[in-house]
């Protein structure tokens, strides 16, 4: 097992530390594992298969695959969740959180507005666009969705900015006016 488990971390270019990190156990621990000098619990093994969807025969016994099939559903569930574990105030961090209070009004808005960066122009098109199995295109077409909306939410808070300077100057401008 201590192959498979240094198999794992390497799979994901994790450090020893960062392995730990992901798993919630000492570094020491990692180690010992990758060396045979200790055995993880059955509760390390089921986390890190649930962690880094890992077939549990797999790394108990080396049979199978080292990893279950994905489906979309699982991997945004995956992007989400190592997106939310980064520091609060990163931009992926906001732009998650932003995107958590959409109405659905604004789902739909994104969805229309999405269509074009995907060269998308009919429902079909977009039944077809999800069928793809090419990641490769899906993130392309979702970076560029991405970088497009930041630079929506940039003009919107520069505009947001400039209104508020108005006001101020507005505001600095009353309050110096002479009472009469």
């Amino acid at each position: 097992m201590k192959d498979r488990i240094k198999k794992i971390r390497k799979a994901f270019d994790l450090t020893q530390q960062a392995f730990a990190e992901r798993l919630g156990v000492k570094r020491n621990n990692i180690a010992g594992y990758e060396i045979g000098s200790r055995s993880p619990s059955d509760a390390v093994i089921s986390l890190i298969c649930r962690e880094f969807n890992i077939n549990e025969e797999w790394l108990r016994n080396s049979t199978g695959g080292m990893f279950f099939p994905e489906n979309r559903q699982n991997e945004i569930e995956q992007i989400l969740k190592n997106l939310l574990s980064e520091e609060k105030d990163s931009f992926k961090s906001r732009f998650i959180t932003m995107l958590s209070k959409l109405s659905t009004s604004d789902w739909e808005r994104l969805e229309l507005e999405a269509m074009p960066l995907l060269n998308i122009k009919k429902e079909k098109d977009w039944n077809h666009f999800n069928s793809i199995d090419t990641k490769t295109e899906i993130n392309n077409a979702e970076l560029e969705y991405i970088k497009n909306i930041s630079n929506s939410a940039q003009n919107m808070v520069s505009t947001a900015w400039n209104t508020t300077e108005d006001i101020q100057k507005t505001t600095d401008t009353t309050n110096k006016a002479p009472n009469h």
